[in-house]
């Protein structure tokens, strides 16, 4: 099942204002899906995809022209592209070549957005840990308390029966 995105969304993620992905959708409109062009709009992973490489086009300083023409050039969807877990990241000495370097732009792209979401997820699966252990110590003060409790009222009852 892919994810749906709205236009905020998509952009908070990018740390882009929506009008950029509004202007973003107009100038690129060939390489989004129909629903990226539709009203309202709904964005895929695949849409975020060419999002993010528009995104690290313009900050290598391309301009709008340039990175249309590398959109059409690129042969490479995003889901072509697997990192494995325990890949390092490849060392370029020197400027990569045009025919590759549209693919390796993508590929810088979703490695960096990769990293942002599985540092979203560790903070986030450190909100639900601290917070079930929160609930757990609870859970265990009532019982506690509970326990004193029944205590006090057993010695109060031997207290009675004592008492002649």
């Amino acid at each position: 099942m892919t994810d749906n995105y709205t236009p905020s969304q998509v952009a908070t993620r990018l740390d882009v204002s929506t009008n950029t992905i509004r202007r973003w959708c107009e100038q690129y409109a060939d390489h989004l899906s129909e629903e990226a062009n539709g009203r309202p709009r709904i964005f895929s992973e695949q849409d975020i995809a060419v999002f993010e490489y528009v995104a690290a086009c313009r900050t290598d300083g391309m301009t709008p022209d340039d990175i249309g023409q590398r959109l059409d050039e690129t042969t490479l969807t995003p889901a072509e592209i697997v990192v494995p877990e325990d890949a390092e990241k490849p060392q370029i000495e020197q400027e990569p070549s045009p025919d590759i370097q549209a693919p390796a732009l993508l590929l810088q792209a979703h490695t960096e957005a990769l990293q942002r979401l599985t540092s979203r997820l560790e903070n986030q699966r450190i909100d639900e840990v601290e917070q079930l252990a929160g609930q757990v110590a609870r859970q265990r003060t009532w019982q506690l308390v509970h326990v004193a409790v029944t205590l006090v009222l057993v010695a109060a009852v031997v207290a009675m029966w004592a008492i002649p």
